[in-house]
């Protein structure tokens, strides 16, 4: 999946999410210096050579997605001049995030070089088939049933099966965010892209007919902003505690109350070629 999605760009109405190239290292790199974000993220510092070497293995796993976060506000590439977000619009099943297919980056042609200076931060998912005591179908459905627009069976925005038989696997995914800039920190940039990112996942991540039930996260107990952001603004619930790492573990199932308000808030995302990287856009069928 993550090779498919290496040309692939989202736009939401602050953030745009963009493939993690060779070219955003350095710049990640010089984040992943900073003492504060490797303690809030739990990573270990890496030397650049290093950091190289992990861009490549995300790129080539199937079991990872990654994009970089860029902010609207920074971005001078392609045609954007900050207002072009295409309007809220679930009733036509050709959209794709609310955006008619084929049209969606007729307004953005994203040069890698163009995103460098709108950098802010990275927005990570972590796939697992989900354990026998988690493949559970409370709290996981919904009333609506329309085309989630993958053109393969899986479980649409609102939780329903779309296709005739049921997924044959189910999964989960981690999700991890960080807004490195403290600049564009408490923006809700966030946020915004949190959801961005799990409504693509649902949307357009399927594999052999897998499809993802439940979305969690794993954050220190010390990082309160984050926990405010992930209870409070997103609707996810607090599920497990790990005393030997201090951890909180939320988690946020599809089809839930929770799941419907990003949906209502954040489904107008427009997903589409990023030209300059070539590829079939994201949502084709056939």
């Amino acid at each position: 999946e993550e090779e498919d999605n290496y040309s692939t760009c989202l736009i939401n109405e602050r953030c745009m999410l963009v493939p993690y190239r060779p070219e955003h290292v350095p710049k990640y790199h010089e984040w992943m210096k900073d003492a504060a974000l490797l303690e809030a993220t739990g990573s270990e510092p890496l030397t650049l050579e290093e950091e190289v070497e992990m861009q490549q293995s995300w790129k080539n796993d199937p079991t990872k997605c990654t994009f970089i976060v860029l902010a609207r506000d920074l971005y001078r590439g392609g045609n954007d001049d900050g207002d072009e977000i295409a309007e809220n619009d679930d009733s036509d099943s050709k959209n794709v995030g609310g955006v008619e297919k084929g049209e969606s980056f007729s307004m953005m042609c994203c040069q890698v070089a163009d995103t460098l200076p709108a950098m802010v931060g990275d927005v990570n998912l972590f796939f697992s088939e989900m354990e026998d005591e988690e493949d559970e179908d409370e709290g996981v459905g919904g009333d609506d049933d329309p085309k989630n627009g993958s053109g393969v069976v899986g479980v649409d925005d609102h939780g329903s099966h779309s296709g005739t038989s049921a997924p044959k696997k189910r999964m989960q995914a981690e999700i991890d965010i960080m807004i490195a800039e403290e600049a564009h920190q408490q923006r809700g940039i966030g946020s915004e892209a949190t959801c961005t990112m799990m409504l693509y996942a649902q949307r357009h991540l399927h594999n052999d007919g897998m499809t993802i039930r439940r979305y969690f996260c794993k954050i220190n107990e010390s990082n309160a902003a984050s926990i405010r952001m992930f209870e409070t603004k997103l609707g996810f619930v607090r599920c497990d505690y790990s005393e030997c790492f201090k951890q909180v573990e939320m988690e946020l199932l599809v089809g839930s109350d929770g799941w419907r308000k990003i949906v209502e808030r954040h489904g107008s995302f427009s997903a589409g070629i990023c030209e300059a990287c070539g590829g079939e856009s994201v949502g084709e069928d056939g």
